[in-house]
């Protein structure tokens, strides 16, 4: 019997709690502020990662992870992961995503009031001997309009907390159905622009990626409303801070309140000149409650896959659901013995591949069904190591054509795969 323990790797602190379930299990290295030449060098050893936003494994760093099962983000926010490299490497990815939500819309309110009322200047100058009180004038939200642009979890929380204050919502999401927007009574807009005809204050709800990256510049903001107020407690780099500060200084946006930017750390913007502009240090996420969930739900799932199961919240691999898992597992065996047999049978060049779903499994996602069977097909011939995690991405390199079918009758049988 093998007893040596498999190591985790923990980079940018975690809360006691959740090093604790993790110690019941494995050896737990701490190595806070690591720099990535470090990191590089010791990852070899260790079988999970667990990090926050400051550590970035790279490409260069995840070549490296021999023994690596899976890397656990204890946050929401994935884009300091190469995401490829680690699929390509065969490591489950994984986050947080219900962590911090509370805590980064209540975040959002906090900067939007702090903005308003102008509290960072007052306090700043009462602290220096001054009582200023008719300098810091400010206005009410009560009656205002906040626009949000993407109405998922934290989006969502926003608009129910800022009804409780008194203002109008009306929220951009084309991924979202018009029952979530019915629920609280806020008006779906349409597009971009029927918020920014609307909307006093907007405020960004995105994840950052090839699409949003860049996204709200100096076009955009012109398309808004003269004096609006802008909200980022998203991602960075989804506003264009040069322009940003340009539409402050010439009142086309009447100002900014954010806790994210271009480059993080961040201790140099152009927005970091301007009175009408408030800013944090990235602290959205930053509650003794939020860094306690997400660090619990992180370790929970690092636990999880070292002892040979399936993660909860997964990045980079294929998922079932519990109510689906009593319908697809007795297909589990037979997917792998059908890609098995397939690829023994095979002969040639394999450029296609059709599989088929028939009866009542077809009704249900059964992605992870076709990466049970492609994994034993691409496996016979790669020399890399091939597991549900990286098989999907090796067979589109392969040039593999995946050809899904699915109907809801089966003359035999109750469910057919084929």
């Amino acid at each position: 019997m093998n007893d040596i323990k498999k190591k985790v790797l923990i980079t940018d602190g975690l809360a006691d709690e959740a090093i604790k379930i993790l110690e019941e299990h494995f050896t737990v290295v701490e190595e806070k502020g690591i720099t990535p030449d470090k990191l590089k060098e010791i990852i070899p050893d260790y079988n999970a990662l667990i990090i926050r936003s400051a550590t970035r494994p790279d490409a260069d760093i995840i070549g490296n992870a021999n023994k690596m099962e899976i890397i656990g983000r204890a946050g929401i926010g994935v884009d300091n992961v190469d995401l490829e490299a680690a699929t390509k490497k065969g490591i489950i990815v994984v986050n947080a995503p219900a962590s911090n939500a509370v805590t980064v819309a209540e975040h959002t309110i906090a900067l939007m009031l702090a903005l308003v009322r102008r509290i960072p200047g007052a306090n700043s100058s009462l602290k220096s001997g001054k009582w200023e009180k008719s300098k810091f004038k400010g206005i009410e939200i009560d009656g205002k309009t906040l626009g949000i642009i993407g109405y998922g979890q934290i989006g969502g929380l926003v608009a129910k907390k800022v009804i409780g204050l008194g203002m109008k919502v009306i929220a951009y999401d084309p991924f979202v159905s018009e029952d979530r927007f019915k629920q609280l009574g806020i008006v779906k807009a349409g597009k971009l622009e029927d918020i920014y005809r609307e909307a006093d204050f907007i405020s960004i709800h995105l994840p950052k990626n090839k699409d949003t990256i860049g996204m709200f510049d100096r076009k955009q903001f012109d398309k808004m409303q003269k004096g609006t107020i802008i909200l980022n407690v998203a991602r960075g780099g989804i506003i264009v801070e040069k322009d940003l500060a340009e539409a402050i200084k010439d009142g086309q946006i009447g100002g900014a309140a954010l806790d994210v930017y271009e480059k993080e750390p961040c201790i140099d913007s152009p927005v970091f000149e301007l009175k009408e502009v408030i800013c944090t240090p990235h602290l959205g996420a930053s509650t003794t409650e939020a860094q306690s969930r997400a660090g619990t739900i992180i370790a929970e799932q690092v636990v999880e896959v070292l002892n040979g199961g399936t993660p909860v919240f997964p990045v980079n691999a294929p998922v079932i659901r519990p109510e689906q898992m009593e319908v697809l597992s007795p297909f589990f065996k037979l997917a792998e013995n059908m890609g098995s047999l397939f690829i023994n049978m095979f002969e040639g060049n394999l450029n296609s591949i059709s599989i088929g779903y028939n009866g009542k499994v077809s009704e249900y996602d059964v992605r992870v069904l076709t990466s049970m069977t492609l994994m034993k097909i691409m496996e016979k011939h790669s020399a890399e190591n091939v597991n549900m995690v990286n098989v999907d991405l090796m067979a589109k390199e392969a040039g593999l054509k995946i050809m899904i079918e699915k109907s809801s009758e089966s003359s035999d049988y109750v469910n057919l795969m084929t």
